[in-house]
């Protein structure tokens, strides 16, 4: 009992015997207590891991249904294993243990920007600079999707086949990012540009004040919308899951999102074509929000973020989860 409980912190004065199993599978795939530590927080049907490093810093959060057969992850933290690391050992927990499914309850990831001095750090939104530079987030690639998965992914790679200079001049952001950080080609398109900038950065080529005008702009193109109100990029942040039971993802809809298709000119946003199917009317043109979306913090300090709500679900979680470059 005491070689099962080593690494382990509970809330709780006695751990239910049938709880054992899982705390040994956790321990086993963290690698406890070797490279950590974990805080266990036992509900009625339910069980709250926290995952720490040695050193107390956060590296994951994620809760099991038992009535559900699922893990729904709350928070991923880069930590010192990468983001990457803790969804793929989350995932091996599940498999081991038999649970088919886990769940997004929201995707607010971001990355903590490096190339800032000590205290200082810019926070980029991650899920909007995936679909900038793929065309789909973070958590999509690792089969994660939202019930509107297919028609996102084919709306937001058809925007980024676009030049990025027609984006800009489109929609009116201004922006030194051309100037101060990275000049585009003439014809270069909207995927190509942000995937040059995404792979700078985790060369840590850029400095702060770069970084900064980074996060910016990517800020300033999640918040464009059409004239009727609609994100110009389409991603719904909710409710993403993925079967783990099967080798073929599942994509669960549970409510019918509007089926009416439309191709956009950046160049002239006035001019567009579409097929109509079950809307009568269609934006005309393409606006910038009067305020910031909630989802994006126009590069926030560390300080800032920890006052705004926060990657991946529960609100009682007060911070975002954070994927170290």
């Amino acid at each position: 009992m005491s070689a099962l409980l080593e690494g382990v912190r509970s809330d709780a004065s006695v751990i239910h015997e049938s709880l054992y199993r899982h705390i040994e599978v956790i321990k086993r795939v963290f690698d406890i207590p070797k490279r950590g530590t974990i805080a266990v927080y036992p509900g009625e049907s339910t069980l709250n891991i926290v995952v720490f490093t040695l050193s107390g810093g956060r590296c994951a959060d994620f809760t099991f249904f038992f009535d559900y057969e699922q893990i729904n992850v709350e928070n991923v933290y880069g930590c010192n294993r990468g983001g990457n690391e803790i969804l793929k050992s989350i995932e091996m927990v599940a498999r081991q243990l038999k649970i088919k499914q886990i769940t997004i309850g929201e995707d607010t990831s971001y990355i903590m920007a490096k190339g800032c001095s000590e205290g200082v750090s810019i926070i980029i939104d991650l899920a909007m600079l995936n679909i900038l530079s793929s065309g789909e987030s973070w958590y999509n690639r690792y089969g994660y999707k939202q019930p509107s998965y297919e028609r996102d992914v084919e709306h937001n790679k058809e925007i980024i086949q676009e030049r990025i200079l027609d984006l800009v001049e489109g929609t009116g952001i201004e922006s030194p990012i051309f100037d101060r950080v990275l000049r585009p080609l003439p014809r270069e398109s909207i995927r190509s540009y942000f995937s040059k900038i995404h792979k700078h950065m985790k060369a840590g080529i850029y400095k702060c004040d770069q970084l900064r005008i980074v996060a910016r702009f990517i800020d300033e193109i999640a918040g464009l919308e059409t004239e009727d109100g609609r994100p110009f990029f389409s991603y719904f942040p909710k409710n993403l899951r993925k079967n783990v039971a099967t080798a073929e993802d599942r994509i669960w809809k549970k409510r019918e999102l509007t089926s009416t298709r439309y191709s956009i000119s950046l160049a002239n946003p006035n001019k567009r074509s579409y097929t109509k199917r079950s809307v009568k009317s269609l934006p005309t043109r393409l606006t910038r929000r009067k305020t910031p979306s909630p989802r994006h913090g126009l590069g926030e300090t560390a300080a800032q973020l920890s006052q705004s709500t926060g990657r991946g679900g529960n609100k009682r979680n007060r911070t975002k989860k954070n994927r170290a470059i």
